[in-house]
């Protein structure tokens, strides 16, 4: 392990304490399957596309989500989580919408990870009061507050904030999912009984509570404003 690679470690936030200059690197199966190249790939990718591109920033945030939106949906919590942690942390978007998506996801990467205390935390970084309800159902299914999901739902659904695809596949709804009250609501909304996941057919990806308030964001676009991307929560 040289200086250059510890500096390299340390920009991109992995810990290495236990570690010193001229260690010898142990690439075993626990080094694979923890993901590092996958997640040093991301963060590469990152790294070069935001230095090279600056003009691109929106659209790197975008992928960077889409990336770990895909891990959350594929129960990696923990690769997802340090992910987004490097997209809050190291990239410093500005994108007020786009660091909400982020923010959202990783706090239901660090739940689902079983980390419920830090992930409500991590929450109250942001004012959420005035976001749209893509956004705020997505915060309430974190904090596992049934009743407010249940509640914002019907309305979520009629502004076109929320589809019934997004309802069966976000992660930010993995626990709630398995609540009647939830499949009873979802009943009363779509007149169908709730179907889990593994029975529907595939379809293409969501982009969760912040797709979604991109979705509703852009149908009041001829209205009003940008779309509100609703974050592949």
């Amino acid at each position: 392990m040289n200086a250059r690679y510890i500096n390299k470690c340390l920009a991109f936030g992995f810990d290495i304490k236990k570690t010193k200059l001229g260690d010898v690197l142990d690439v075993n199966r626990e080094y694979f399957r923890d993901a590092t190249i996958h997640e040093l790939s991301i963060k590469l990718t990152q790294f070069l596309w935001r230095k090279l591109l600056p003009a691109e920033r929106d659209n790197a945030d975008d992928a960077l989500n889409d990336a770990a939106f895909e891990l959350l949906t594929g129960d990696d919590y923990k690769l997802a989580e340090r992910i987004l942690e490097y997209g809050l942390v190291h990239t410093k978007s500005e994108n007020d919408l786009l660091r909400r998506m982020l923010a959202v996801n990783y706090a239901n990467a660090i739940k689902l990870g079983g980390d419920k205390p830090r992930a409500e935390k991590e929450l109250e970084k942001f004012d959420w009061s005035a976001t749209n309800l893509a956004f705020q159902i997505s915060v309430a299914a974190v904090k596992d507050n049934l009743n407010e999901v249940v509640k914002l739902m019907p309305t979520a659904v009629k502004s076109n904030e929320l589809s019934e695809a997004a309802l069966r596949r976000w992660p930010v709804f993995k626990i709630m999912r398995g609540q009647k009250p939830f499949q009873d609501k979802f009943k009363d909304i779509f007149g169908k009984d709730f179907i889990s996941v593994a029975t529907l057919a595939p379809e293409p990806p969501l982009t969760g509570p912040i797709e979604a308030a991109k979705l509703a964001d852009s149908s009041k676009d001829s209205v009003a404003n940008k779309k509100t991307k609703a974050t592949r929560h």
